[in-house]
């Protein structure tokens, strides 16, 4: 009988050696089960004396590393046998930063529901907000910021969530931001705001889902452009047009003393230079009498004077 007990023992100590083993990267058996997504490994580590909130060596544990995979059966399972919702890596990562940035909806509803810090920031600064408005995740974009996520929070180099947004559902990210008050003319830490970000990257549809939002269209950037100036620079004859149609005023001057029309010229950009000379002329020409309208000073048209053909 004592056999048998001595047996017994000596399985269960073998077992829980076996459960607590390091690899080199301080892995432990429990942490590759869950990181694999295997419910059955998880449980059998676990029984055999796993502990949960063991980490290697850059601060992972079972519970963050079925995140990071996404599987979200093992984070329930996890959570339901006590891991620590807020634990960390060594970068500051959260679970919820790992769903978020995953666009795991379910789990970050789990999360949620087991009180993780909707606010918790990286050792960049960065929130799971943030992360989700990178990755284009709309759904948890839209969960986060129902939560009491800041609309305001910014990534390490100082951009807003509307200078972070992307993904292929774009307009439906900055559309729910700006639903939730964020500020279109803020700047990051180069100086540039929204607009900056829309323009420089051809996204005419941002440009007219902040015009539509009533966005101011004169606001300038710490450089003096407004988003005319900015559009002329980066040569969008399209978003030109757009803001034209709008009322985007020609003649604002920046820093450097020079208006769009000038920036146009130094662009070498012909048919944004006519683009910008005819709207001129059409706020002058109330101002003259109708037979002269669309003349200039040797009584040539505009449209005759501008037409620059290639030899």
């Amino acid at each position: 009988m004592e056999l048998k007990y001595l047996f017994l023992a000596a399985c269960i100590f073998a077992f829980t050696l076996a459960a607590r083993r390091r690899d080199a990267t301080g892995r432990t058996p429990l942490m590759y089960a869950a990181e694999n997504g295997n419910l059955d490994l998880v449980k059998l580590a676990m029984n055999m004396g796993g502990d949960i909130e063991e980490k290697d060596d850059v601060g992972n544990n079972a519970l963050l590393l079925a995140s990071e995979r996404n599987h979200t059966d093992i984070a329930e399972f996890l959570l339901s046998k006590g891991a620590n919702v807020e634990v960390t890596q060594k970068d500051g990562y959260t679970v919820l930063t790992y769903a978020a940035q995953q666009g795991n909806l379910p789990l970050v509803n789990l999360l949620i529901l087991h009180g993780a810090d909707i606010n918790a920031t990286d050792s960049k600064g960065e929130t799971s907000l943030v992360y989700a408005v990178k990755a284009g995740y709309t759904d948890v974009v839209q969960r986060l910021l129902s939560e009491g996520a800041n609309v305001k929070d910014k990534d390490r180099y100082g951009n807003l969530l509307l200078n972070c947004y992307a993904g292929n559902d774009r307009s439906s990210i900055v559309s729910l931001l700006l639903s939730y008050g964020a500020d279109v003319e803020a700047e990051n830490n180069y100086g540039q705001n929204v607009w900056y970000s829309a323009i420089s990257r051809s996204h005419e549809d941002i440009v007219k889902l902040l015009l539509s939002h009533g966005s101011n269209l004169e606001a300038k950037d710490s450089f003096g452009r407004t988003p005319l100036t900015q559009a002329v620079l980066f040569n969008n004859v399209a978003i030109v047009k757009l803001l034209l149609n709008k009322g985007a005023n020609t003649n604002t001057v920046d820093n450097d003393g020079k208006d769009s029309v000038m920036h146009a010229f130094k662009e070498n950009n012909t048919e944004i230079v006519k683009l910008l000379l005819e709207r001129d002329l059409e706020f002058s020409s109330s101002t003259v009498r109708p037979e002269d309208k669309n003349m200039t000073s040797s009584g040539e048209s505009v449209t005759s004077t501008l037409d620059v053909k290639s030899n």
